[in-house]
């Protein structure tokens, strides 16, 4: 009995260190074929981030954005996504749980390591958040998408207040027959903007890149220290034509695409060629050079 226990040990050991060499032999087929042009494999870490403290509770993530040092930053709607049992800690009800703020940040390991975001002295919260960028001096932009969002905003990491970009509520129109507020897009204005869905700053240039937006419909170019709009554009680079936007359904003919942007410019970035990459929520993709298009 002993002798075949042995055996059953040894041969169970044998087949382990067969399978670590096979297994190695694996990983090292796959680095190569990554180190040879191949997509790199990802999967999820079901432990990471690691657990909110405070029983702190996300709403909907409406941006993400990795900085210089790897840490991950995040941005989520809140207490609107939440329903009342999720929120019971804040709202009293019960002893769990409550809304996390707005903007969190997270270590490579999966740490908390800043939480912050909400109303304050000095600027004009968004009704709704959309979207985050942290530039290369760790500065953190926010974009706004609410129905009143003619603005952004820029903090410090640690949420301290820097800069407010437009004013809230410059799309401001007559109420509705039932009173409520209405809204009237222009993506011509020269100071003020209509739901920003993304930023991008070019620290080269010392501007930020506005996709402008769930309600204008263009992309605009501003001046990272004054906030004044240096130039703009709409789809293929033309003058943006609210009237043409709001006025003329559907995508048109495939061959004769709209030369405006019709959906939200909803995505923004720059490449490392010097390209600004945009696009709608129509999904028109345009490339342009950084500087190439003036105002019109």
């Amino acid at each position: 009995m002993n002798r075949r226990r042995t055996m059953m040990l040894g041969g169970g050991l044998i087949a382990l260190i067969a399978a670590l060499w096979l297994g190695q032999r694996a990983l090292g087929s796959a680095g190569a074929g990554q180190a040879s042009g191949e997509a790199p494999i990802f999967a999820v870490d079901p432990l990471w981030p690691k657990p909110l403290p405070n029983h702190w509770l996300v709403g909907t993530s409406i941006g993400l954005w990795v900085d210089d040092q790897d840490n991950v930053w995040m941005v989520h709607r809140g207490a609107p996504d939440l329903d009342p049992n999720e929120r019971g800690l804040e709202l009293g009800t019960a002893e769990c749980c409550a809304t996390a703020p707005h903007v969190l940040a997270f270590d490579p390991e999966g740490n908390l390591i800043q939480a912050w975001g909400g109303p304050g002295q000095g600027y004009d919260w968004p009704e709704s958040l959309h979207g985050i960028f942290v530039d290369d001096m760790g500065y953190v932009w926010l974009g706004a998408s609410g129905p009143g969002d003619s603005h952004f905003l820029k903090f410090t990491q640690d949420g301290t207040f820097v800069q407010q970009y437009g004013r809230p509520n410059a799309r401001l129109g007559q109420p509705d027959s039932e009173g409520q507020p209405t809204f009237t897009p222009d993506s011509n204005d020269p100071e003020n903007f209509g739901r920003v869905a993304e930023l991008a700053v070019d620290p080269a240039a010392n501007e930020v890149y506005v996709a402008d937006g769930y309600f204008n419909k263009r992309v605009a170019v501003v001046d990272a220290t004054t906030g004044a709009i240096k130039r703009y554009w709409g789809a293929y680079g033309n003058r943006p034509d609210d009237a043409y936007v709001f006025s003329a359904p559907g995508s048109g003919d495939p061959q004769n695409p709209p030369q405006q942007f019709r959906g939200s410019v909803h995505c923004i970035g720059l490449s490392n060629e010097g390209l600004l990459d945009a696009n709608d929520k129509t999904g028109r993709t345009f490339n342009h050079w950084f500087n190439s298009i003036p105002s019109p």
